[in-house]
């Protein structure tokens, strides 16, 4: 990644079109579909990816599946029901449509361009997958920028969605959030997904609470205009 120059005016950008482009929050929609390459699925920089095997073992699908009860996505070729298995979300990219904005307020807002139904996965947090040394390196390079995109997926490995990833990077922290985070194991790896807490209409911001799985950065004040904001965003 480069580093930042040095004369007057990049000091507020960065030469790479993967990372952070502004310093402050002024970038237009341009600039953010430019800040980063997009990516349907999770690219693994310090490891292969893994790949479940096909199995004879398999348990009928239905509305009480099992897995989706503890976030595991049924494999497809290992779900008797096949095609009609309503638990490979991540699999199929089964997510909202979505696009950006720019507002005085709060600068680049993600909205939702359809109605969204509870507990519909909105959209897939996509990045590149680490170990958490290289990622701790990389954060050394964004000192001095003003946003991050890491998520921790487990005691060993970070996704960052710095250079690559997808529209999920764009939401915005809510006091009262309408779309949660969620860890869900897909194929033997954890994806990241953002999912409805509530039926979102079209053109409403896509907004979460930043939890302890988004990597903790310094505090900062709050944007939400929630009636219970409070005042800061908790990391």
């Amino acid at each position: 990644m480069d580093d930042f120059v040095e004369d007057d005016d990049a000091s507020r950008f960065k030469r790479s079109r993967f990372s952070d482009i502004l310093v402050s929050d002024t970038r237009t929609v341009v600039q953010a579909y430019g800040e980063y390459c997009p990516i349907s699925r999770n690219e693994y920089i310090c490891r292969m990816e893994k790949h479940m095997e096909k199995t004879d073992d398999n348990e009928i699908c239905g509305g009480d599946c099992e897995n989706r009860a503890m976030q595991i996505e049924c494999v497809t070729g290992n779900c008797t029901t096949g095609r009609n298995c309503s638990n490979q979300r991540f699999q199929r990219s089964a997510c909202a449509s979505l696009f950006l904005a720019q507002t005085a307020e709060k600068g680049i807002v993600l909205f939702a361009n359809e109605f969204i139904e509870r507990e519909e996965l909105v959209i897939e947090y996509t990045g590149e997958v680490m170990d958490n040394n290289e990622y701790k390196r990389r954060q050394q390079l964004l000192r001095g920028t003003r946003h991050f995109y890491g998520v921790q997926l487990n005691a060993r490995e970070e996704l960052d969605a710095t250079r690559k990833g997808s529209l999920a990077r764009f939401a915005n922290h809510s006091c009262a959030p309408n779309c949660k985070l969620e860890l869900w194991e897909v194929g033997g790896e954890t994806c990241c997904g953002l999912f409805a807490l509530e039926t979102i209409a079209p053109h409403e911001e896509i907004t979460l609470f930043y939890s302890a799985s988004l990597t903790k950065l310094e505090a900062r004040r709050c944007m939400c205009g929630s009636t219970t904001c409070k005042g800061y965003i908790p990391m």
